[in-house]
């Protein structure tokens, strides 16, 4: 899917070690993007399970922000983004 980037939203300002890399720090970028065409991999809007049935799978899930909250992610600086975007939008 095309995507245009309009602007930076935030970088990590704090210390955030990898889940799945103990010894490995993580930086994380986050841009507002607008997009014009159809997305390569399906989106939903229930909640999906993971079954894993390839090498490697993505699913994406749409959420209205009067919906989001940041218990419904599992890494720190993604729930730090839920907060940000809530207190904005």
């Amino acid at each position: 899917m095309p995507i245009e980037i309009t602007r930076h939203f935030y970088t990590t300002d704090f210390c955030q070690w990898s889940a799945f890399h103990k010894d490995t720090q993580v930086i994380s970028i986050y841009y507002r993007v607008e997009s014009s065409g159809q997305p390569g991999t399906p989106i939903h809007t229930e909640k999906q399970p993971f079954t894993y049935q390839g090498e490697r799978e993505e699913f994406f899930r749409w959420v209205h922000l009067d919906d989001l909250t940041p218990d419904m992610l599992s890494f720190p600086i993604d729930k730090k983004i839920v907060s940000m975007l809530l207190s904005i939008y």
